[in-house]
């Protein structure tokens, strides 16, 4: 979920696929070894060609690179995709016992400010509270029953501001009260999945104002 928020729209999917194909006990097995680590998802995100370290990584392993184009065209320099897998690689080596930490944290802003990685600014720290560490402490509190952990990451979303883009600015247009990230994410969701969709009949919304 982190590396899907750090490859933001345009490589989210391809930066999951490159996280999910190597396994997490091989990047437990170098966690002290920073380069090893940024070598294997750089590797498999097709970066690095046929470099040595990697190409005998890759063999040792049994790696098989998820495949897929990159996307770049007018990317600023801290959003390329080597810049950001490097900072999950950084993340990675620098992140043990990180879910425990997001467990038992109480406050988001003190949790973010323990998110370190080189170039790595505050979008991109919001980007993974709202999109990684949200959901899944959410995902978690439902399956081990702990209401608590629910309502924290709810409370983390509404305390949270409003995100800045295309979408959310036409809802506002629209006369749709937006006022923190639990507000935006929900439109994102509800665009996506039914607007884009063109499920109008499947939405609340679009059944009220078919029905007038």
């Amino acid at each position: 979920m982190v590396a899907r928020s750090l490859g933001l729209p345009a490589n989210g999917a391809l930066f999951e696929a490159v996280a999910r194909s190597v396994p997490f006990r091989v990047m437990a097995r170098h966690r002290r070894e920073p380069e090893v680590v940024k070598a294997l998802l750089l590797g498999q995100a097709g970066l690095l060609g046929e470099e040595r370290e990697y190409r005998w990584l890759r063999a040792k392993y049994g790696l098989v690179a998820p495949g897929g184009d990159l996307q770049r065209a007018g990317m600023r320099p801290a959003h390329r995709p080597g810049a950001r897998l490097a900072q999950l690689a950084e993340l990675f080596v620098a992140g043990e016992g990180m879910f425990a930490r997001v467990r038992e944290a109480e406050d988001a802003r003190e949790l973010m400010d323990s998110v370190c990685a080189a170039g790595l600014g505050a979008d991109a720290k919001r980007g993974i509270l709202v999109n990684a560490f949200v959901p899944v402490l959410f995902a978690y509190g439902w399956l081990r029953s702990e209401p608590a952990l629910m309502e924290k990451a709810l409370r983390w979303l509404r305390e949270e501001g409003v995100e800045r883009n295309g979408a959310i600015t036409k809802w506002q247009r629209l006369g749709v009260a937006v006022t923190s990230a639990a507000d935006t994410q929900s439109l994102l969701e509800l665009k996506k999945h039914y607007c884009d969709a063109r499920r109008c009949l499947e939405c609340a919304v679009g059944r009220s104002l078919l029905g007038r």
